[in-house]
């Protein structure tokens, strides 16, 4: 006879592999929320994880990823990109309020909260190059 087909597989040609999860919360720089943005959640490879990379949009000072574009759990990298929420000419979201900022977090193997602080002392000069 055969044997039943399992019915968690991914939907999809997703690799099996860490599972997603969906992250959600607010992301301020000194305390004010952050107009626009981008958060990108990366694997942490010192920390002996892998898996795909997650984002999600800043809107307003809140983020949260998307079906199909939750980060990995467990150690992650998230790179914080702000901008003023400007649009102009090269950029619809506006003119970078300072270098991409990265932090180090574990995050719980289901979807979760986090509420994300940006120093005010990161930013404002441009890194020298």
């Amino acid at each position: 006879g055969r044997w039943p087909r399992a019915t968690s597989c991914p939907s999809g040609p997703a690799p099996a592999g860490p599972g997603r999860v969906q992250v959600h919360g607010t992301v301020t720089h000194g305390g004010r929320l952050i107009p626009a943005g981008e958060m990108i959640f990366e694997p942490d490879p010192e920390r002996d994880n892998s898996g795909p990379q997650g984002r999600a949009t800043i809107k307003n000072g809140h983020y949260r990823t998307t079906a199909g574009k939750g980060s990995v759990a467990g150690p992650v990298v998230i790179r914080v990109e702000a901008y003023d929420g400007q649009p102009h000419r090269e950029s619809p979201r506006g003119i970078a309020m300072f270098p991409p900022y990265l932090l180090k977090l574990d995050l719980p193997d289901s979807d979760s909260e986090q509420n994300i602080d940006v120093p005010a002392s990161h930013g404002g000069t441009p890194a020298p190059h």
